[in-house]
């Protein structure tokens, strides 16, 4: 085996430690960036085919002809005629951003607006439109508001010339009120009448969401709804509907400030209710419904085709817990399940096995109660727990553990800045791993306080012989040089040899920089090497804020500064990964 290994920086860790989609989505908004592909020209044309012969091609080979036009190219075909036109609108506003800061935002929303009222005043009207082509729609804050009008809409002396007898603080306010009240139902309108083929919804906006416009919504053909941080000023439900289809809903609504008596259960319940049938997955955060009757549900409350959950700082009644993921609903197939609520913590500590479920993650400081329903389900495939009691995980979890025959893929994170070596001894006696990830001491920030004890983790990995990706995590490394702590590692960035020249000198900081990212590179080489000589099917190694792969050859030469090497400089201050950030395996 060779003792060099191809290392580079990583710029995700999540997608580095994975294989395809093991993990589980991040909550709240970072789902999936990807945007969605765009529909067929014979989806969008309306009718408006002009025979011209590039338009005759069979509908494939003109989506794979557009996808390789600039935005240039496309604006230039958009100008031909309205068949053209229509077809570079199918990739141009496939995904839309709405957002308060710029014109061009307005200008889409307009003619969302006019195409709505077009629509209204005739609903048979079958002329091409650019809400046809709309699949994926974001709806973003603009956190300065007062800058916004100021910039946009020049309201530097609206209180003298309109309002002299209001602050000027207060004038905006109102116009601003004013403003998102027709933007609140444009897009209500849009929702109801222009945009039949938009599939993935995500609401990020900090205005109050209407009973209209979740109306709109429910009445609308989306298929996945992410709301997140979505506020309201009153209590309301949506309308009921025979079936609204919904797939993936991501659900965090709060009370507007000011709104403290403001119940959001009965929305969140009447949303629940709305898409039960057809949800499959569901993550809901900052969710509180302290009381469930599932006597006043009839037909009763239950989710057939469920098959990843995610309930985070979100504390619910048992018995709707017990509608989720019901023992006694033989269509049960969960799969995913993430859970950072003391509540459901409990109530799964008494629910047990679950016969489908293959991933679990408790975000919350490891409990007894997360221990017990773990030790319930040994099928399990994958499993994330933060470990904040060393006597819960070395007396339960970790033995419990050793007995897993299907568990592949493990992350634990201690809160502590050491982590005992008799946990490192039990994680190596789970032979069947082929992922780890392990981190431990402050998980944000540029302080790194968990200096990783490789030496101890190589031995003790040494029968893990399956694993082909492991992963350190908020690890640092004592200093090169005497008197500075571990914690300063990536901060000061010393080399033990030093640098020759004054530190005034032009160019000094850069060559120090440079110096000190070619040896510390060439530890994580070493350290990398060694776990690649004991476990002989492992493939990708992250450590020291980089990634090695163990399996290629390191094809430069050492000494090189490390800007001419294969993967560049890297950017170690610059990416601080954090396992608590994401919603990992």
């Amino acid at each position: 085996m060779p003792s060099s290994h191809a290392l580079k920086h990583a710029s995700d860790v999540t997608t580095f430690v994975t294989d395809q989609a093991l993990y589980t989505k991040t909550l709240c908004g970072a789902h999936n960036a990807k945007p969605i592909h765009p529909l067929w020209f014979s989806q969008v044309c309306g009718g408006s085919n002009t025979g011209a012969s590039l338009l005759q091609l069979p509908s494939e080979l003109l989506d794979h002809i557009t996808e390789l036009l600039s935005i240039a190219d496309l604006a230039s075909m958009a100008l031909v005629n309205t068949a053209c036109r229509q077809l570079a609108r199918s990739r141009q506003f496939a995904n839309i951003h709405l957002s308060y800061t710029t014109p061009e935002a307005s200008g889409i929303r307009n003619v969302l607006a006019d195409e709505s009222a077009a629509r209204m005043e005739n609903p048979m009207i079958s002329s091409p439109t650019l809400g046809v082509c709309v699949r994926s729609l974001t709806v973003a804050s603009v956190i300065l508001m007062d800058s916004f009008f100021v910039r946009w809409w020049k309201l530097e002396d609206l209180p003298s010339l309109f309002m002299p007898e209001v602050s000027r603080e207060r004038a905006i306010e109102l116009v601003a009120n004013n403003y998102f009240d027709v933007y609140v139902r444009n897009l209500s309108d849009a929702l109801r009448y222009v945009l039949p083929n938009l599939e993935i919804l995500r609401w990020e906006d900090k205005v109050c969401i209407t009973p209209e416009l979740m109306n709109a919504i429910t009445a609308s053909g989306v298929r996945e709804l992410e709301m997140a941080g979505v506020f309201v000023d009153r209590e309301f439900v949506v309308d009921e509907r025979p079936r609204w289809g919904l797939r993936r809903l991501v659900m965090d609504i709060q009370r507007a400030k000011g709104c403290r008596n403001v119940n959001t259960a009965p929305l969140c319940m009447s949303i629940l209710k709305a898409a039960a049938q057809t949800l499959e997955e569901l993550e809901w955060v900052n969710g509180e419904v302290t009381r469930f009757d599932a006597a006043e549900f009839d037909p009763p409350l239950r989710f057939p085709q469920l098959r990843s959950l995610v309930l985070q700082n979100t504390e619910i009644d048992s018995e709707l817990l017990e509608a989720l993921i019901s023992e006694n609903n033989p269509q049960l197939r969960l799969r995913i399940l993430t859970v950072a609520s003391s509540s459901a913590s409990e109530y799964l500590s008494r629910r047990g096995h679950i016969d489908t479920l293959q991933v679990y993650h408790t975000l919350a400081p490891l409990s007894p109660s997360d221990a017990v329903f773990i030790g319930a389900n040994s099928q399990l495939h994958k499993l994330t727990a933060p470990c904040a009691s060393d006597s819960l995980v070395l007396g339960t979890l970790l033995p419990t553990l050793t007995d897993f025959r299907h568990l592949t893929n493990l992350y634990l994170v201690w809160d502590s800045k050491t982590i005992d070596i008799r946990a490192l001894e039990s994680i190596g006696g789970v032979k069947s791993l082929t992922h780890l990830w392990l981190s431990a001491g402050t998980q944000s920030g540029n302080i790194h306080d968990w200096v990783a004890p490789h030496d101890a983790m190589v031995t003790a990995f040494c029968q893990l012989q399956k694993l082909r990706v492991l992963v350190f995590t908020r690890d640092t490394y004592e200093q090169p040089l005497a008197g500075e702590p571990p914690e300063k590692y990536y901060i000061l960035r010393q080399h033990p040899d030093g640098v020759e020249g004054d530190e005034g000198t032009p160019g000094f900081q850069q060559r120090s920089e440079a110096a000190w990212e070619l040896w510390h590179v060439e530890e994580m080489r070493r350290v990398a090497s060694d776990y690649a000589d004991v476990l002989e099917r492992l493939e990708l190694v992250f450590l020291g804020q980089l990634e090695a792969n163990v399996r290629q050859e390191w094809w430069k030469e050492p000494g090189k500064r490390i800007d001419d090497w294969c993967f560049g400089k890297a950017k170690s201050r610059a990416w601080v990964p954090s396992g608590r950030d994401k919603s990992i395996m």
